[in-house]
């Protein structure tokens, strides 16, 4: 994967790529709640996976992939996915520090992380401007299942909670809103989805020292940034420009966020690491 350097920083969490950073910025474009890199699975054969995020309200694995599935890192994805699927309480992990109340190495996976779905995404963050109902036309970015292929990000239409599903579709939602009974209703075209995908396509690493035209705050090389109209140094930060859930931020502040990150249900998280709603 692409990088300018070790890190890029984009609202308080440190991403190890551009690609994962600009999904990070998708999923807080849309207000989900996530946590990125916290856990490491240890497979058979000495393998140890560290998926890149857990979505907490969809309990769903996350991987950003490369361009196909060709890769040595998505035979290491479905490696992961299997042995989740055929036995998840029998696959040792290892927490980061703090994270779930554990500081044993080598623990049994917690019943709060057992997902439901494991996705691995190929292409990137999908064109907007390409995007029909089910999907990029042509193909170009989608998502795989340890099964099946050609799954998009969708928007339930009665609870609007971001889901995935093939091809987009919205009668399988694990909402518990989808009825297999009604047509497929297909919303990866959703509005709330275009523009998130934007937004995640505009962003880019800051490469030089300036400071931020919205919040007056300096910007550092490795910072998330939205290259404006402006010129010289002077760009904003990309977590500036996120959409307010509730108006609790101050002008120019990233959105206001919990003081604790937990899955459902689960233990509580390391204050030091950062929080979304």
């Amino acid at each position: 994967m692409e990088s300018c350097t070790d890190t890029i920083r984009f609202n308080g969490e440190r991403f190890r790529s551009i690609r994962q950073a600009q999904w990070g910025a998708f999923f807080d474009h849309l207000h989900v709640l996530y946590i990125y890199g916290v856990v490491s699975y240890h497979l058979p054969a000495g393998l140890v996976y560290t998926p890149h995020f857990w979505l907490v309200g969809q309990r769903l694995w996350f991987q950003v992939g490369e361009e196909d599935r060709h890769d040595d890192d998505f035979g290491r994805w479905r490696t992961f996915a299997s042995a989740i699927r055929s036995r998840p309480y029998g696959v040792k992990v290892t927490y980061a520090p703090g994270a779930n109340g554990h500081d044993d190495p080598s623990v049994i996976l917690d019943k709060d992380w057992r997902p439901l779905e494991s996705l691995y995404s190929i292409g990137g963050i999908p064109d907007p401007a390409t995007m029909t109902a089910t999907g990029p036309s042509p193909a170009s970015a989608s998502m795989q299942t340890l099964g099946v292929g050609g799954y998009q990000w969708t928007i339930c239409p009665t609870c609007t909670k971001l889901d995935a599903d093939r091809n987009g579709r919205t009668n399988h939602l694990r909402c518990g809103h989808g009825n297999h009974r009604r047509a497929e209703d297909p919303q990866a075209d959703h509005p709330r989805l275009l523009d998130a995908y934007r937004f995640a396509q505009r962003t880019r690493p800051a490469h030089a020292v300036g400071r931020c035209l919205t919040c007056g705050e300096a910007v550092h090389r490795g910072d998330l940034i939205l290259p404006g109209s402006q010129t010289g140094q002077q760009e904003d930060h990309a977590h500036c420009h996120l959409p307010r859930a509730h108006d609790r931020s101050g002008p120019g502040q990233p959105p206001a966020r919990p003081t604790t990150r937990r899955p459902p249900g689960g233990p509580g998280r390391a204050a030091s690491r950062h929080k979304r709603r």
